[in-house]
This record gives C-alpha cells, structure tokens and sequence, in this order.
C-alpha cells in the first residue's frame, strides 16, 4: 500500500498544500514531507482526519479499491451461503468466513455472517465443551459491530443475535438482551410497513403481501399453546391447547388452500404433534393416535422438502402467486421426523400406549422403515 503516494495524489487532487495540511492536522511540514516520499507513514489515529479533509474513506488513503473489496466479500458471503443451503454444511460455512475475516479484518458484514454460523454450529449442543467459548466469541464480534459499526442494517443483525446469545442459560444475561431489544424499532415502524406507507401502484402492491406472509407466520407462532408461566405451568388447559393448534391448522388450509404451504408446513407437523399430545394427557388415546399419524405424515413431507435442493418458494395460491421469496435452506436429512421420534420417546403422556401397535406403527414411519 502506498499510502504516501495516496496523500500526495489526494492532497493535489483538492489543491492543498503541504503547509494547509500540516496546519489542518497540527503536524510538522516534514512529517507531511516523510509520508509523501514514503519515508514514513501516519499513525493510525490520523485516518480518520485525512480521511475527512479529503473527504473520502480511509480505504482510498490505505489504496484499497472499495468497489473490488465489496465484490470480494460478497463473493465469500455468497461461498458461505452455498454451503449453508447446499447440503447445512455450517463448519465448512464458518471455515469460509473465518477466512474471509483474516482477509478483510474489519469487515462488520463478514462478521454478522459470521456470529449467526458460530450461533448455529452451537445451537442446542448444551454438552458441547466449547459452547460457551463460542457463545462468548459471538458477543465480542457483536458488541464490536454496535461500538464500531454505523451501518443500522448490519447493527440490527448483530442485535438480533446478540438478544438470542445473551438470553441462553450459559450466558445469563437477559437484562442485557432487554436492553438491546428495547432499541429496536416498534413493529409497525418495520420497513415493510413504511415502504407500503410510501409506495404507491405495484411496489406497494409486492409489499404490501410480502409483509403479509410475515404476518400470517408471526400470527402462527402467536397461536402456538407452548408458552409457560412464571410457574412453569401451562397458562392454557389441554382443551383450550386443542382448540388453538385446531385453529392454526384451520389458518393454513384456509390461506394455502392448495397444500403449498411454502415452508410452513412445520406449522402443520407440530399442530397435529401438540393436538395428540394433550388428548393423550386427557387420557383421549384414539384421538392421540389419531393426530399422531397425522403429525408424523408431515414431519416427513417437511424433511423431503427441506431436503430437495437449493432453490426459490413458488408460491400457488392468492395473493402470494408470483411473488419472489427467499431461497429454502435446506437441512439435515430427517430433522423433523427425528425430532418428533425424540418427542414421543420423552413424553410422558405417551406412556400408556407406546406398546400399541399404532404407535409402533407412527414411529416406523418416522423412522422410514
């Protein structure tokens, strides 16, 4: 890098002499002079002044071409993608950005990918001896993107992430999370909202239904009976919790009417999941039976679906029909299906009837014997 060379040029470029430099940055001629014939270079305190007497980033005084760095750690961003959606290869995403970081140091972008790679390799993996390394080593990249960073998009991510990281029982800092949370702008202050205030004809028209199919999952996730009190009780009695996971099913037969749930079939699994669950705390077996089948049948269409490849949501139905979504990500082979097998094997309430031959039957199933 030459940065005497820099200096010289932008000095130039806006008609400054050394004399009005030097006087600008309370410095010696000479020392302008040293940097100049590279003799020397600036501390690093002064990037910030040169930067903003020549009116440019301190990328164009290190000679960093920003537009060819942008496209390079878009390049290991988009590197990092293709692992996560092509096959959850997430430790060899992480190894993508980790690098990235060695090459671009100070890159918040890199950094927010990279925070959200650590927290999934460690999501769930309570007995991991390294979790709580990695926990920490999220919260150092995060509180240096709010103390550091001044882009709102990229300080949101790293809040968002940083309220999950602080709020895990191995950290314990959920006033923390409070706080940060707090910053965040109220919901009807979100972007989609805003953007359909300002927009008028068809870019109104595309968010004003993309905002839409996030309302309807956040309404879903709304309705799920899972919730405890202070107690640990369940604020809902098991007919009540029936007669909620009922209405989520309603919901999304009445919106996807087609059975193109678009990645929201989940909703569908762990509706009839919870309706057994708690006809089998009321001792309703045939009813559990029931809905467990029910359940484990779209466990598994939602692994065949996640599993399927890297590619776009076609949405079928109105007024979602043509709308341009997010790629699915796709996940481990059987993870939904394990995860109800897991359920049924801890539940209780499935005690009475694990030897019915049904049951044995729901868990072949999940089991794709």
């Amino acid at each position: 890098m030459n940065i005497g060379s820099n200096i010289k040029k932008l000095r130039r470029e806006r008609d400054i002499t050394q004399e009005q430099l030097a006087e600008y940055l309370n410095i010696s001629v000479s020392a302008i002079s040293q940097w100049e014939c590279d003799k020397t270079a600036p501390d690093i305190s002064m990037l910030g002044p040169l930067a903003n007497i020549f009116g440019v980033s301190a990328d164009a005084i290190l000679g960093i071409d920003v537009e060819v760095k942008e496209k390079r750690i878009e390049e290991i961003i988009s590197k990092s993608n293709e692992y996560t959606f092509n096959g959850y290869n997430i430790k060899e995403s992480t190894e993508t950005l980790r690098e990235g970081l060695k090459e671009y140091p100070n890159s918040y972008t890199i950094m927010n990918k990279l925070m959200e790679c650590i927290w999934r390799e460690c999501y769930g993996e309570e007995k991991n001896e390294n979790r709580l390394a990695s926990l920490k080593e999220i919260i150092n990249f995060g509180e240096k993107i709010l103390a550091e960073c001044t882009d709102d998009e990229c300080r949101h991510n790293a809040i968002h992430t940083l309220c999950s990281i602080y709020s895990d029982s191995q950290i314990g800092e959920r006033e923390k999370a409070v706080k940060l949370a707090n910053k965040m702008p109220y919901g009807w202050l979100c972007r989609e909202k805003l953007l359909i205030d300002i927009y008028n004809g068809t870019q109104k028209f595309e968010y004003k239904r993309s905002k839409l199919y996030s309302d309807v999952a956040n309404m879903l996730w709304g309705l799920c009976p899972w919730d405890k009190l202070d107690d640990g009780s369940n604020p809902h009695t098991p007919e009540i919790c029936i007669v909620l996971y009922q209405k989520m099913i309603k919901i999304l037969n009445l919106i996807f009417d087609d059975g193109n749930y678009l990645g929201n079939r989940f909703f569908l699994s762990n509706s009839y999941y919870g309706i057994a669950e708690n006809y089998a705390v009321l001792g309703n077996y045939e009813n559990a039976i029931t809905n467990l089948k029910l359940a484990a049948e779209q466990a598994v269409l939602c692994d065949e679906e996640t599993v399927s490849g890297y590619g776009i949501l076609e949405p079928t139905v109105p007024p979602f029909k043509g709308m341009a979504l997010y790629a699915r990500a796709v996940r481990p082979e059987k993870m939904y299906a394990d995860g109800m097998l897991k359920n049924m094997t801890e539940v209780a309430a499935f005690d009475a009837i694990r030897e019915n031959k049904s049951f044995m039957e729901i868990s072949k199933i999940l089991k794709r014997d």
